[in-house]
């Protein structure tokens, strides 16, 4: 780790989270667009949206409908309105995570690894580390490091669907390092 201002930034916010006697072995910061990456393939359906959102307004413009079917002319405009938004929407996601990912800080401890993004914390034990996987290396020699999954189930009109959420630390920098951290957490005994 170098001095660098930036580290140091990350250091303190880590030391807030810290518990008495624990010890910080590690903190870092997602690559923005690392986080932003994983929102990208829902641009797809951006380009559909806004288009099917702006086609409905235009023609709901373009033919006026007598007042009588001013329902009807409401009922297209809301069609056009809700696609339009949906859009944007999906639009913002890149971005929003882009954002988010600056704010947050990655630490290893010897007693769990912490995500921090603004004022949430996540702490992982050693008995929350599942597998270990480093996925999507990049050029620059990045990497995201996944040590768990989330999966949440629910019924949505009588069909079960399951979302699952990659627990991990996405973007960072020296993964090799941070993967033998995580399994030597792992391996210790916690207090």
């Amino acid at each position: 780790m170098d001095g660098s201002p930036d580290l140091e930034m990350l250091r303190i916010r880590a030391q807030q989270e810290m518990e008495p006697g624990e010890r910080l072995r590690w903190v870092g910061r997602p690559h923005p667009w690392a986080l932003a990456r994983e929102r990208l393939a829902a641009l797809t359906v951006t380009p559909v949206l806004l288009g099917l959102g702006t086609f409905v307004i235009h023609v709901g413009a373009s033919q006026p409908l007598p007042v009588d079917q001013a329902m009807l002319t409401m009922v297209i405009y809301g069609f056009g309105g809700l696609a339009l938004l949906l859009g944007l929407v999906v639009f913002s996601g890149p971005v929003l995570a882009f954002l988010l990912a600056r704010r947050t800080v990655y630490a290893i401890s010897d007693r769990r690894l912490l995500t921090i993004s603004g004022e949430r914390v996540n702490s992982y034990g050693p008995g929350d580390i599942r597998a270990i996987m480093v996925t999507n290396e990049r050029a620059d020699g990045s990497a995201d490091i996944v040590f768990g999954q989330d999966i949440r189930r629910y019924w949505l009109r009588g069909a079960r669907f399951a979302e699952v959420n990659r627990l991990g630390f996405f973007g960072i920098p020296d993964p090799d390092r941070v993967r033998e951290l995580i399994r030597d957490l792992r391996r210790e005994p916690t207090d």
